[in-house]
């Protein structure tokens, strides 16, 4: 007993062939949708990496007495970061840090020379709708 029609296409190889046809092309378009938007962040990132490099190494290049806000938002200007990147940055200096904490704890101890700068830079931006973050520190150390 024969199931099947040998004269030619019948209706439900059309249909799984169809099937088959758009799961494939779904199928691609997913993948290469995927793709583009990995290779975007990986762009974008790339740029981040890059403009806080610049970033860092202006502050490399300047004098330790000389990093304070209105400098580093100087360099910032100077480093010509893209509109899509909010830059914040905030100095911590080790000497400050150790007499606060001190102060809270109600003790004292020996001058705390003025070696040490934080260099902080929290860069903001967004990619496919969703904020990111992305924060870095750098230290700064007084020449002798």
């Amino acid at each position: 007993m024969k199931l099947q029609n040998e004269k030619g296409v019948v209706g439900a190889d059309v249909v799984v062939g169809i099937i088959i046809f758009i799961i494939g092309t779904v199928s691609a378009l997913m993948l290469y949708t995927n793709m583009y938007s990995v290779v975007k962040k990986i762009k974008i990132n790339e740029e981040l990496i890059g403009c806080i490099t610049d970033i860092f190494e202006r502050v490399d290049n300047e004098l330790y007495e000389d990093i304070n806000d209105e400098e580093m938002q100087e360099i910032i200007k100077a480093s010509n970061i893209p509109e899509a990147f909010i830059i914040e940055c905030t100095i911590t200096n080790y000497k400050d840090t150790v007499e606060d904490k001190r102060a809270q704890a109600g003790t004292t101890g020996e001058e705390v020379e003025d070696l040490v700068k934080r260099v902080t830079l929290n860069v903001k931006y967004s990619i496919d709708n969703i904020d990111r973050d992305y924060t870095i520190s750098r230290i700064k150390v007084r020449e002798l």
